[in-house]
């Protein structure tokens, strides 16, 4: 009997965080409550309750923390690829198409973004994005003369092109593939920063 209760609440835990991230993912942080996640589930608001989460928030972790492991084993999958700027946008690329399927991506993106507005305490990645980014452009940059920009600028010119590209293609105003959007976006960025041989950056990009 206690063990068939302990799988009840485990199988009720596991339906409110996936109702929860499709619900994330969709409203945003501030547009969710344990009323909407609730009603995704098709079962009064109850059945979120605290018995299960003491907050809004704990869920919102819960889902972050499970989606960073995905993400970990994300990066470590695309050591095949060469090191530098082409294995970068290939854990991107495979990031942005994997949260165009994945609730649980999709919500922890929004909720990353989401954060700072509404004031949301995540917990912090299993590693730095932005380190792990510039290492990996760095790399990159140590292998061209008479370029003055920065990894951390091309770092972050990275993050705001590919979430750019992301937020159009959920909100429905870009039409255009999402991996093909991306490779124009990211030659587009490239060229941009001064960086030469974006084609042959671009060519190495795959997902993984």
């Amino acid at each position: 009997m206690v063990n068939r209760r302990e799988e009840h609440k485990a199988e009720t835990r596991k339906a409110i965080l996936s109702a929860a991230a499709l619900e994330f993912a969709t409203r945003g942080y501030g547009g969710t409550s344990f009323a909407t996640i609730a009603a995704a589930m098709g079962r009064p608001k109850s059945a979120v309750g605290h018995h299960q989460f003491a907050s809004k928030q704990e869920i919102a972790v819960a889902i972050t923390e499970q989606q960073y492991d995905d993400w970990r084993k994300l990066v470590e999958r695309a050591e095949h690829v060469p090191p530098g700027l082409a294995r970068l946008l290939s854990v991107m690329l495979t990031m942005v198409l994997d949260a165009e399927v994945n609730p649980f991506a999709a919500a922890t993106v929004r909720l990353l973004t989401d954060a700072e507005v509404v004031k949301l305490a995540l917990p912090p990645s299993v590693f730095s994005w932005r380190k792990y980014g510039a290492q990996q452009i760095q790399l990159t940059l140590n292998d061209l003369e008479g370029v003055t920009v920065g990894a951390d600028e091309v770092m972050d010119r990275v993050l705001v092109t590919t979430l750019g590209v992301w937020t159009a293609k959920i909100h429905g105003i870009e039409e255009v593939a999402t991996s093909r959007r991306l490779m124009s976006a990211w030659g587009d960025m490239i060229v941009g920063l001064g960086l030469p041989s974006s084609g042959s950056v671009l060519e190495r990009v795959a997902r993984l």
